[in-house]
């Protein structure tokens, strides 16, 4: 278990500094620095081999769909515990919040090729959390597009 973690936290620092990239490419404009492109480069070569069929996005729809039929799904609630308090959560999902992820993967299922759906508030902390969750193995990983706001808006049911 504490090689996971291990992996989790190297993976983990690596999506914010890429993350840090982007924000300050976007800031800086066109003009990338070799460092930059070198970045660009690794991280489209890691994620060159994902199956878009098993990786990406699902739409709240598809979702609802897939909890109506009873496939088996692991839904990943990785918001902050304070926003899953005021809002309420998705009947049977996982609650870890992204920064706890490290302390948590326990709670993650064993089987790496479980079909997991993240979601976050409204999608972006999804993405670098189903990014993290394919850093430790787990390649059949999509994020709920809008996250729980879309899903709340929807009418889709909640627990309070």
């Amino acid at each position: 278990m504490l090689r996971r973690k291990q992996v989790f936290l190297i993976s983990f620092l690596a999506v914010l500094i890429i993350a840090g990239l982007i924000v300050s490419m976007a800031v800086a404009g066109p003009r990338l620095t070799a460092q930059q492109k070198r970045c660009l480069s690794s991280w489209d070569k890691a994620v060159a081999g994902l199956k878009a069929s098993k990786w990406g996005i699902a739409s709240i729809d598809e979702v609802k769909s897939m909890i109506d039929a009873e496939v088996p799904i692991f839904i990943l609630d990785v918001r902050m515990t304070k926003d899953r308090d005021k809002d309420g959560a998705i009947a049977g999902s996982t609650h870890i919040p992204i920064t706890e992820l490290a302390e948590k993967i326990d709670l993650l299922p064993d089987d790496t090729n479980s079909l997991i759906i993240v979601h976050c508030k409204s999608g972006w902390t999804g993405v670098m959390a189903m990014t993290i969750l394919r850093q430790l193995g787990y390649d059949n990983c999509k994020n709920m597009k809008g996250g729980f706001m879309a899903w709340a808006k929807a009418g889709y049911p909640i627990e309070k």
